[in-house]
């Protein structure tokens, strides 16, 4: 017998061992398969022999879709949802590779199954469902179901419109998803150039306002004045102002209606960060129990926007914590201080409004602006909350003699602009 000793020639025989795996794993798939069919075929009512056979040799993903639309129209069909088995088959046959936002959308609808089908029969490029499954999510979550506006949607004229501007459009929707003809009059819009994004954001931005029970109590008959004139600031404003000084339970008054209308429709970008801090600044006092007048806060914006000086005291007001009892003291004190000095000296301002009141707070202002050692006749008796305690405490000479150097510098300034 001649033995080849040949060592440039290779055996190449059968592995035994990855046979024998590869064995193993191909029976433990045709059990787990033969398993998910049977539990698939309880839940959609289709024989088992069925599955097997549209599922052999089928891909993970595709099955493991089938498997989530079996187990959601068990639920829906558990929940009276009247249901015939043959969409999900006709989902199955006709989504071969699904990609993430189809189990999305799976996931989301709260339709039949026929609408899912008309849905995904529509949407066939990845364009299309991710305008479905963000409509879904972003604009219609909310919606008891949103299938019959999404199936509207994806068989309008203007389909490639929409999909392009969901944005603009999603106001629009959130209001009329319970409409039978949304999408008709919506297409009537877009074909007319009557479409205004602007209008519908307003409508529904003024819907959610009046959500708050105390806004609907105190100005629902002023919504479309609300949603004429709506803009983001004026939104904010408009809550910010409710939760800072209105309980909830709360009804205004038509004067303090009135007052809130006004600060509504003067509210601007360019005052809305400074009338926030006031709110800020003020809305503490409404725990404490105290309320005030509305038009009080609205006589002060007025004051604020039409003169730039008291709009300079105010933001430094708000920025050094000058502290006073109530809105109305404030205007008062607007009222009997000449701005131009005391937004110069507004540190001995200060001083004086936090130790003093009455008249003696009044001719200190006219006459002590320029003293920055003022000291009070008498203390505020019961007032602790405005004291500052500094002004009890010893001095060192350094920071009295830092108070007379920056008094001299704007002793220099002021003369110079008087």
């Amino acid at each position: 017998m001649h033995i080849n000793n040949n060592p440039n020639l290779n055996f190449q025989g059968v592995n035994i061992k990855n046979s024998i795996l590869s064995n193993k794993n191909k029976l433990k798939e045709q059990k787990y398969m033969k398993l998910a069919c049977n539990k698939i075929s309880n839940q959609i009512g289709i024989a088992e022999s069925t599955l097997l056979e549209l599922t052999q040799n089928v891909d993970s993903s595709r099955f493991k879709f089938l498997e989530r639309m079996a187990s959601k129209f068990k639920i829906q069909n558990a929940r009276k949802v009247t249901d015939a088995p043959e969409h999900v088959l006709n989902i199955y046959s006709m989504i071969e590779n699904p990609i993430p936002e189809h189990f999305n959308i799976l996931e989301r609808a709260k339709g039949s199954f026929e609408k899912i089908e008309k849905i995904f029969s529509l949407a066939k490029d990845e364009k299309s469902l991710g305008f479905v499954q963000n409509i879904q999510y972003d604009v219609l979550r909310n919606t008891d179901d949103s299938s019959k506006i999404i199936i509207d949607l994806l068989n309008s004229k203007n389909k490639d419109k929409y999909i392009e501007n969901l944005k603009a459009i999603s106001s629009y929707l959130k209001l009329n998803a319970g409409s039978e003809n949304a999408v008709q009059k919506l297409d009537e819009l877009f074909d007319s150039g009557n479409f205004n994004k602007l209008k519908f954001d307003a409508q529904f931005a003024v819907r959610k306002l009046m959500r708050k029970k105390a806004i609907n109590n105190s100005l629902s008959e002023k919504t479309k004045f609300l949603e004429e004139e709506y803009t983001k600031e004026r939104g904010n404003f408009l809550k910010e102002i409710f939760k800072s000084f209105i309980p909830k339970k709360n009804t205004l008054n038509k004067t303090s209606q009135d007052a809130v209308i006004n600060m509504y429709e003067s509210a601007n970008k360019n005052n809305a960060k400074l009338r926030k801090a006031v709110i800020e600044q003020f809305k503490s006092d409404l725990v404490h129990g105290k309320t005030y007048e509305l038009s009080d806060l609205n006589i002060l914006f007025d004051k604020i926007d039409n003169n730039n000086d008291v709009k300079k005291f105010i933001q430094k007001a708000v920025k050094k914590d000058l502290r006073v009892h109530s809105i109305s003291e404030l205007n008062e004190i607007l009222d009997n201080i000449p701005l131009k000095k005391a937004n110069l000296f507004f540190n001995n301002a200060k001083r004086i409004i936090e130790s003093t009141n009455g008249e003696e707070r009044k001719k200190a202002l006219l006459t002590e602006l320029e003293n920055p050692f003022f000291e009070p006749l008498k203390s505020i008796k019961n007032e602790k909350k405005l004291r500052i305690t500094a002004y009890a405490r010893p001095e060192s000479m350094t920071s009295k003699l830092i108070r007379y150097i920056e008094n001299e510098i704007n002793k220099l300034r002021y003369n110079y602009i008087a």
